[in-house]
C-alpha cells in the first residue's frame, strides 16, 4: 500500500508510525528547556521537564496502533500547490521548480546561497520521482491511502492527486484530519496546521475513519483541480470549507494585526501571525511583509541584524522616515495618518530602530522550507 501525504513533516510522522509503540521506534526530538529570564535553568527545572517528556512518550506508547509496511511505501507530493502558478505540468525545469528555490533562498541566513539552491534542486527531483512512482504503482493496482486535511497545500494537494489517479485502477482510501479529536485518555485536541502535528503514534487510531474515494469522486475532485488550474490565482486559501483562488495579499490584515507603532522584530510578528491562520507558512508571509515595506505601509530596518530579514525591527509607517534609505519602502510626503491628523497635527512617533525591537519568541530563520513544512521526523 501506498502511504500519500503532502508534506514532509507527515512524511517523517508516517515512517515512524508503521512502527512505533511499546519496542518500535519512538519520536526522535530534543527537549529545549530554558527560563523566562533567560538564564540557564537549574537541574531540577531540566529533571522535571525531561519526567514530563518522558511521561508523555509513555502515554503515546500505550495508545499506540502501528501502521505497518515499509518506509519506502510513504510517498510525499509536497508542492505547495497552494502558492503560484499551477497551469504548467511537472517537469525538470518550470515555474514550481524555480518557486522551490525561492523557498530556500529568499531569506538566507549564512549566505549559502548556492547550497541552499542545490537542495533546493534535490528536493524538487525528489519529489517528481514520487509523483513518478505514485503513478506507476497506482496504475500496476497498489492501494493508494490518501493522509489529507484542510491546510491550503493538503486540501490542493489532495485534488491534485485525484487528478493523477482518476483514471486509473487502483483502490484509493481517505484518511481526513478531524477538526477536533478526542484522545483515549478523554482529552481534547485539535491541530491547526495538519497531519505534520499529529504524533506518529496516534496516525494510527485513525484508520477508523478512513473512507474509499470511488471513480466519481475523484473525477468530481479532478474537476476542482482542474478549475483551480484554469484561474490560476496567486494564492489559494480554504474558504468555508471550499478551495478557492485568492489575491496574492489576502493575508495581509492579519499581518497588520500583528504589527504597531512600536518596533519589533519581524520574526515576532510572524510568530503572532502563524498562530491565527491554519497552515500558511512564515515564507509567503515574510514576503508580504517586504512587499508592504516596498509599497510604503510598515517600515522596516535590517541595520544590526545578524539574522537577515528575520531580525530586522518592523512597525507601522504612520509618518516618513526620517532620512531618505534608512528604511525599507519609505513614502517621503504622502505618509498614512491615522484619521483625523492632519499634517499640522502629526503625533511624534519615535523611529523603527533594531535596538529596541519588542520582546518575545518568534521565528529564528526563514525561507529553509515550503510553508507546509515545518518539523521533520527522523526514520530508519
Amino acid at each position: 500500500m501506498v502511504e500519500l501525504c503532502f508534506n514532509q513533516s507527515a512524511q517523517g510522522a508516517l515512517k515512524m508510525a508503521q512502527h512505533c509503540g511499546g519496542k518500535g521506534r519512538h519520536s526522535v526530538g530534543i527537549v529545549f528547556c530554558t527560563s523566562e529570564d533567560g538564564e540557564k535553568p537549574s537541574r531540577r527545572a531540566v529533571r522535571a521537564r525531561l519526567r514530563k517528556v518522558r511521561a508523555e512518550q509513555d502515554r503515546l506508547d500505550r495508545y499506540a496502533v502501528p501502521l505497518g509496511n515499509k518506509s519506502s511505501d510513504v510517498l510525499c507530493l509536497g508542492l505547495a500547490l497552494s502558492l503560484g502558478d499551477i497551469t504548467a505540468p511537472l517537469a525538470e525545469d518550470g515555474p514550481r521548480r524555480a518557486l522551490f528555490r525561492q523557498f530556500h533562498t529568499d531569506f538566507p541566513l549564512d549566505g549559502a546561497e548556492a547550497e541552499r539552491a542545490a537542495e533546493a534542486d534535490a528536493d524538487w527531483r525528489e519529489v517528481l520521482a514520487a509523483a513518478e512512482e505514485l503513478r506507476a504503482r497506482a496504475a500496476a493496482g497498489e492501494e493508494v491511502r490518501i493522509w489529507a486535511d484542510d491546510t491550503p497545500d493538503g486540501a490542493c494537494g489532495l485534488r491534485h492527486a485525484a487528478a493523477l489517479l482518476a483514471g486509473l485502477d487502483a483502490r484509493v482510501t481517505l484518511v481526513s484530519l478531524p477538526r477536533w479529536w478526542e484522545r483515549p485518555d478523554g482529552a481534547v485536541v485539535r491541530w491547526e496546521r495538519g497531519w505534520g502535528e499529529v504524533h506518529p503514534e496516534e496516525f494510527g487510531l485513525h484508520l477508523g475513519g478512513a473512507e474509499e474515494l470511488t471513480r466519481p469522486v475523484l473525477r468530481m475532485l479532478a474537476l476542482e483541480w482542474e478549475r483551480l488550474r484554469e484561474e490560476n490565482a496567486p494564492l489559494r486559501a480554504v474558504v468555508n470549507g471550499r478551495v478557492m483562488g485568492v489575491s496574492e495579499d489576502f493575508y495581509d490584515p492579519v499581518l497588520r494585526r500583528c504589527l504597531t507603532e512600536k518596533p519589533q522584530k519581524v520574526a515576532n510578528v510572524l510568530g503572532q501571525a502563524l498562530v491565527q491562520l491554519s497552515g500558511v507558512g512564515d515564507w509567503l508571509l515574510a514576503r508580504r511583509l517586504r512587499a508592504m515595506a516596498e509599497a510604503g505601509t510598515v517600515r522596516v530596518d535590517e541595520a544590526g541584524s545578524t539574522r537577515g530579514f528575520y531580525g530586522a525591527a518592523v512597525c507601522l509607517a504612520w509618518t516618513a522616515a526620517p532620512s531618505p534609505g534608512r528604511f525599507m519602502g519609505m513614502r517621503s510626503s504622502t505618509s498614512l495618518r491615522p484619521p483625523g491628523e492632519g499634517p499640522g497635527r502629526q503625533r511624534a512617533r519615535p523611529p523603527c530602530r533594531t535596538g529596541s525591537p519588542a520582546g518575545g519568541a518568534g521565528l529564528q530563520s526563514g525561507g529553509r522550507r515550503p510553508p507546509t513544512r515545518g518539523r521533520c521526523r527522523a526514520s530508519g
